[in-house]
């Protein structure tokens, strides 16, 4: 485990919004952040989805631009 790169994000299942204490390691503390990507998806703290929602947009027109020059390139036959 990384300290320098380490941070925690703290989410409240129940709804309530509790006076959270320092998480540390080794008596150093460890900073919070509002959203962390967790298996592919943007998890943030107030439960939005706004942001993996936009980051999935994104990662898709990337994608499409990527093979759309051999999509619609006409030197390329229609039939195998």
């Amino acid at each position: 485990m990384s300290r320098s790169k380490t941070e925690y994000l703290h989410y409240c299942f129940s709804g309530r919004v509790e006076a959270g204490r320092e998480v540390t390691l080794d008596r150093r503390p460890i900073p919070k952040v509002d959203k962390c990507k967790y298996l592919g998806s943007i998890i943030q703290q107030n439960g939005d989805i706004d942001k993996d929602i936009t980051q999935r947009i994104k990662l898709g027109w990337q994608k499409w631009k990527s093979i759309s020059s051999v999509l619609c390139d006409k030197r390329v036959p229609l039939g195998f």
